[in-house]
């Protein structure tokens, strides 16, 4: 009589799912039914991504598994926690990094890592034909991303599914692919890995036209997370029915957290993605109950497992991911899938014939509950830590070395183009000071010019009253000479005496107060002056300079009414010049400061600047100049 048999479907869900599954290959080993060993009895394994690590692991080393020394088991069971602790998604992220000129992709890195665990292999190799020695025939399930059919890899063919109905099945020899391959097109999960292109080429070039054009392959889960489809395509295509169909899920936790609004696109679409295959999972569990299924669920909670049911309950939130898993999670993934396989075994009359050795010891209940808990959080420091902190791989300081430098030398340049800008700076201020330098020469070479004017002009007064006094003219030599004593005394910034302005031929003029509707008169319309003021109050010269918002029409303006008011201000305007920003005055030496008060009473009478302009005594300022500096 043919001993019964056992077809295992292996869901997928990461790691977490390879390790749960592994412990569920535990449980079977250790349970015998009379003289039939569980583990023997498995004669095909349907696995999906992470399901596909751990049977791609158990047919590559089968005589490992079945070997009645404890010892050889440990050893593949501490393989596998070594693996799962290897950090795989980061280990790929990184090489996939750092060798990008060599255009190889993410998909191809997945596959050298694989092969570490499973060897460098194909698909037939792992058997010889002879069923009684041969491991469990594998089906290494894919998603096409082209037509959206469900792909299987075994030892002889790779097939695609029909997606409709009437269409065939097509298939192709892929005895010949390895091994670690068929692995990484299984667990390329979306977000993270691109699909992995099976081209014409891998084939061997096929009879078969279908196969003519590349087939991009994604994570099985994507089609049927659980394995049961590829199980239910054979029995209709007349495969031997076995014994006992084992499903065993370790599939991801549909998460109902109402913190999450899903208000950006990703997380919508990805919420969708969840429902669609939750939809799918649950008519797949559904269709695969029955008499002959026994389901085997990571949230299956066991009585007496050195567990407690409340972390138990935490292993379904494990992340799926790829990356780093502590070997104590790895340890309590594997012994709760062995509870939980083991108690369904025994409802099915197997008997637990090999006394556990769990994995699973000095831990407290705490400890337990809180690397379970920490496994079921992301954060931003646990991804700095796996990517960047994970020092067990050369991979991680060298890239951690070459962002540091990338970091410097943007450092270097936004403090070069610092300093450059600063240089700009001290070279503008320098600029501005030579500029003022200037002006000021370019002020005391006017003074100059004016002293030896009056020089001469006092000069050509002396001849006058030389000749007037020669030739008997008294009162030509009474107005030259009440000339002369007019010029040295406001020169020297003296008030005219009575003697000389009683001397004058003529009767002095008043100095008219500039009112605000005068002033405002005089800067709207910007009348014409003369060169010289008709009447002198104020001998002074008077330089302007401005800056602010003060247009040039309204220091002509301006300049206009103090020549108006007798004022001799130079030039037709002003100087612009960003010296006189923030400042209101009138700057003055020597005796002037009555003189110097008068223009800023002046200035503040015609309204131009918003603020008080006031005198200022300033040492270097030549006696006969005033220098108005005013900003608005």
């Amino acid at each position: 009589m043919t001993p019964p048999t056992i077809a295992l479907c292996l869901s997928g869900g990461g790691l977490r799912a390879t390790l749960f599954h592994f412990g569920l290959v535990k449980a079977l080993r250790a349970h015998d039914k009379g003289n039939l060993n569980a583990l023997a009895a498995v004669r095909e394994i349907y696995s999906v991504s992470g399901g596909s690590i751990a049977a791609a692991h158990l047919v590559r080393h089968w005589a490992r598994y079945i070997n009645p020394n404890p010892a050889a088991f440990l050893a593949v069971q501490d393989e596998m926690i070594r693996f799962a602790g290897n950090n795989v998604r980061d280990r790929v992220v990184r090489r996939w990094l750092l060798f990008r000129w060599t255009l190889r992709r993410r998909a191809w890195w997945l596959q050298r890592i694989y092969e570490g665990l499973v060897g460098s292999g194909d698909l037939g190799g792992c058997y010889s034909g002879n069923s009684a020695t041969d491991p469990p025939k594998v089906h290494i399930l894919a998603t096409s991303f082209r037509t959206g059919e469900l792909c299987s890899f075994s030892p002889t063919d790779f097939e695609v599914e029909p997606g409709r109905l009437g269409d065939r099945k097509e298939f192709a020899p892929g005895g010949h692919l390895k091994l670690a391959y068929a692995v990484a097109a299984s667990s390329a999960f979306p977000p993270l890995f691109p699909p992995v292109a099976l081209t014409y080429e891998n084939l061997w070039r096929p009879k078969n036209a279908y196969f003519q054009n590349a087939i991009h392959l994604s994570d099985g889960g994507v089609y049927d997370n659980l394995g049961y489809e590829k199980f239910n395509c054979n029995q209709r295509n007349g495969a031997p029915a076995p014994g006992l169909l084992i499903v065993s899920n370790a599939g991801g936790a549909f998460d109902t957290s109402n913190d999450k609004t899903y208000s950006s696109i990703l997380s919508r679409n990805v919420r969708a993605s969840d429902i669609l295959m939750r939809r799918v999972g649950d008519n797949t569990r559904i269709a695969a109950q029955g008499s002959k299924c026994v389901e085997i669920a990571i949230d299956t909670i066991v009585a007496g497992s050195p567990i407690q049911p409340a972390t138990q309950q935490l292993l379904r939130l494990v992340r799926t991911d790829l990356d780093a898993f502590p070997r104590d999670l790895a340890r309590m993934l594997i012994d709760h899938g062995y509870r939980v396989t083991a108690e369904a075994l025994g409802k099915q009359g197997w008997v637990e014939t090999i006394p556990p050795v769990w994995c699973v010891t000095g831990l407290t209940n705490e400890q337990q509950s809180d690397i379970a808990m920490n496994a079921a959080d992301r954060t931003f420091m646990s991804w700095i830590k796996s990517f960047w902190l994970d020092w067990r791989d050369w991979t991680a300081p060298v890239l951690c070395l070459l962002a540091l430098t990338a970091i410097a030398g943007m450092y270097y340049v936004v403090d070069k183009a610092g300093q450059t800008r600063k240089a700009e700076s001290e070279k503008m201020i320098a600029e501005g000071i030579a500029k003022a330098d200037r002006n000021r020469i370019e002020q005391s070479r006017k003074e100059f010019g004016a002293r030896r004017q009056f020089v001469n002009a006092q000069a050509e007064t002396l001849e006058a009253l030389r000749r007037a006094v020669a030739s008997g003219d008294v009162g030509a030599a009474r107005r030259e000479l009440a000339t002369a004593i007019v010029a040295s005394e406001t020169a020297a910034g003296a008030p005219v005496t009575t003697a000389a302005r009683t001397a004058r031929p003529q009767a002095p003029v008043a100095i008219a107060p500039i009112t605000p509707r005068e002033a405002s008169r005089i800067i709207n319309e910007a009348p014409a002056y003369a060169a010289e003021p008709a009447v002198v109050t104020h001998p002074q010269q008077v330089y302007i300079q401005f800056a602010g918002v003060l247009t040039r029409a309204q220091i002509t303006a301006l300049n206009g009414a103090l020549r108006a008011a007798g004022w001799r201000a130079q030039g037709p305007s002003g100087e612009r010049t960003a010296l006189a920003a923030g400042l209101n005055e009138v700057r003055y030496s020597g005796n002037n400061a009555a003189a110097a008060q008068a223009l800023a009473d002046a200035i503040n009478a015609t309204g131009v600047v918003r603020g008080r302009v006031s005198a200022r005594r300033v040492s270097v300022i030549a006696r006969n100049v005033l220098e108005v500096w005013i900003s608005r």
